[in-house]
């Protein structure tokens, strides 16, 4: 039931070619036989398309003119990046290595055997908005980029990180369009399914608090069956894991990228002199810091609330 409340996230993430559902159904006992179905061959094909894009950004190190706001500015476009296909590469390794992601949920099913519908409604309904939101900063990060890298040659090693020249620019510019698509892609689905499962973990959490509570009495006795609730909340832990083990590495690279990005934006703003001669490209810097910075404020309330 939890799979089917994600449906408008999973077939989001599958057009973008970040997630496959291969041997959802096997016996535990035997090993799962390898299925190269399409969507298996398409997420593999996607991190193979964002890892050539990544070989390309290495260039700006072959060709920096030293060490300057310049190239710090080249490397917070190249972090980004990175994480973008370490994020696509995670999900590959939560589908395909010992089925991490499905490990999670058949793990909830153990501690809900018969889900209420209002759970589910509610499942349902995050999970259809955290979709959305993923679905819909995909076109306006596209729009804030293009504007960027349209009306400045400061972020030019976006295009071309080895031959800056306006001729070879404007034939890559187009191309570029495409893997942005992916890399923006590649970004949100990820950290909105982290958030989703964090939500579920807060929210099984909250509900096996409150019913705890209720069979403690004034007096401090407690009325029901405590093997029971210490076995559910073992199984409740158990899904955390899973679902932890799934997302983890992406959790903690999206830290590290957002913590160099936060640092390296800071210094360009302050050191760099050719920003004061775009307004607007100040602009764009000074949200793009902001974002990053709530990005990893929202890492850190969602993983405190579990």
């Amino acid at each position: 039931e939890l799979l089917d409340s994600m449906q408008w996230m999973i077939r989001a993430m599958r057009v973008f070619g970040l997630i496959h559902l291969d041997n959802s159904v096997s016996n535990s006992n035997e090993k799962a036989q390898t299925r190269w179905s399409a969507s298996k061959i398409y997420q593999v094909a996607v991190v193979a398309f964002l890892g050539l894009n990544q070989a390309r950004m290495c260039m700006i190190f072959v060709f920096a003119d030293g060490i300057s706001p310049q190239l710090f500015m080249d490397i917070v476009f190249f972090c980004w990046m990175f994480y973008c296909l370490f994020a696509a590469v995670n999900m590959l390794k939560a589908c395909s290595c010992k089925k991490k992601f499905l490990n999670a949920i058949a793990t909830w099913k153990m501690f809900n055997q018969h889900p209420s519908q209002e759970k589910l409604a509610r499942y349902k309904r995050n999970s259809r908005l955290f979709a959305i939101a993923a679905v819909g900063a995909i076109p306006c990060n596209i729009a804030f980029g293009q504007f960027a890298l349209s009306t400045s040659t400061l972020f030019d090693s976006v295009y071309v990180p080895m031959k800056r020249d306006d001729e070879y620019r404007q034939v890559v510019s187009a191309a570029y369009m495409v893997v942005h698509v992916y890399l923006v892609a590649a970004m949100m689905f990820p950290t909105a399914l982290i958030v989703f499962m964090t939500y579920v973990a807060h929210y099984e959490l909250k509900e096996f608090n409150t019913q705890f509570c209720k069979c403690i009495t004034k007096e401090g006795d407690f009325i029901g069956e405590l093997e029971e609730y210490r076995l559910r909340h073992q199984s409740i832990c158990q899904f955390i894991e899973e679902a932890d083990a799934s997302v983890s590495l992406a959790t903690g690279f999206n830290f590290i990228v957002n913590m160099v990005e936060i640092l390296l934006l800071l210094y360009d703003l302050i050191w760099w002199r050719d920003l004061l001669s775009y307004p607007v490209m100040m602009f764009l810097v000074c949200l793009w810091l902001v974002m990053t910075s709530s990005a990893l404020a929202l890492l850190f309330v969602f993983c405190a609330s579990v």
